[in-house]
């Protein structure tokens, strides 16, 4: 899920997420693009193992900000992929 939108910014979680669980029960796999954000506890909550491609794009937050005003901070993006390969997905990074 994801090629031109995150299924976790605040603007699409609340669509997103229960798609991804209708999905998830009809056995479809799921690989998700995100930077992560509103909607992962949710969805983690049904999803099997999956692969999450998370994108880092900078190594400064305070440039991040600006380039990227929503998005989560660098600190939480880092903090779900050492979350996500606990819980046995594959994680991706994309460092952009």
């Amino acid at each position: 899920m994801s090629n031109r939108v995150d299924p976790f910014a605040n603007s699409n979680y609340k669509v997103a997420v229960p798609i991804m669980q209708v999905m998830s029960e009809q056995n479809i796999p799921i690989t998700l693009q995100t930077k992560g954000g509103r909607g992962v506890d949710e969805a983690l909550a049904f999803l099997k193992p999956s692969v999450w491609y998370i994108s880092i794009s900078f190594a400064d937050d305070t440039l991040r900000k600006r380039i990227e005003p929503g998005a989560p901070p660098l600190e939480e993006r880092y903090a779900l992929i050492e979350r996500l390969i606990a819980l046995g997905h594959t994680v991706v990074i994309g460092l952009n």
